[in-house]
């Protein structure tokens, strides 16, 4: 028999399942989920972790981030409990991969085409001024919150592969040199994850007049 103090995470709360960890809804406040990893100890977790502490040493708060509220323990093992993000009419968040294909079906049924360019820009300049570090640039790390029933009002949102590989991580605490990796992992998520996957929605010229 489960302690009372274990959180009981049913199927039907499950979020999806990733390649190191799943995500459930969080029984408790449904605007939150639970993350749990496979097997401990979890590097991606780790990362994360360490990179947070640090942030909150510093006091740096950021829009991009979902909050984290802390570990539970769960009967699917430790969980980690972050905000769900939603859109404004409680409906899932798409990856941005899903949303770009969206758009894409959107402009094929002939709807006005949202300036892919201008939103883009505007998450640029947002993730290198945070300075938020990353371990990779795959489209399901970012997730598009929708923000009303207007398509393209959204917010930006990095959920996952956050922090860094290296042992002693001077980005962490300076911010020009996280500024400088962002700029980095910016341009190979242009080329490489954009530009290969959706090439009618970015074309070179874009891709150049995005590149930082």
């Amino acid at each position: 028999m489960l302690s009372s103090d274990i959180l009981v995470l049913g199927d039907e709360l499950l979020l999806g399942k990733g390649t190191h960890k799943a995500c459930w809804i969080d029984p408790r406040d449904d605007k939150r989920c639970v993350k749990v990893a496979y097997a401990y100890p979890d590097l991606d977790i780790r990362r994360e972790m360490k990179y947070r502490r640090c942030r909150k040493w510093r006091g740096v708060t950021s829009r991009l981030l979902p909050g984290f509220y802390g570990t539970v323990e769960t009967d699917k093992g430790r969980g980690y409990v972050y905000e769900r993000i939603c859109n404004y009419d409680g409906s899932a968040s798409l990856e941005l991969g899903a949303w770009l294909q969206k758009e894409r079906e959107r402009r094929l049924q002939g709807a006005e085409p949202l300036d892919v360019e201008a939103l883009l820009r505007a998450f640029r300049d947002a993730w290198v001024s945070e300075g938020i570090v990353m371990t990779n640039t795959q489209l399901e790390n970012i997730m598009i919150q929708e923000q009303s029933a207007q398509w393209g009002d959204i917010r930006w949102r990095i959920v996952d592969n956050i922090g860094t590989h290296v042992t002693i991580p001077l980005l962490f605490f300076w911010d020009y040199l996280a500024r400088r990796h962002v700029k980095r992992y910016w341009n190979r998520l242009l080329q490489e994850n954009l530009h290969a996957a959706f090439p009618d929605l970015f074309d070179d010229e874009m891709i150049a007049r995005l590149n930082v």
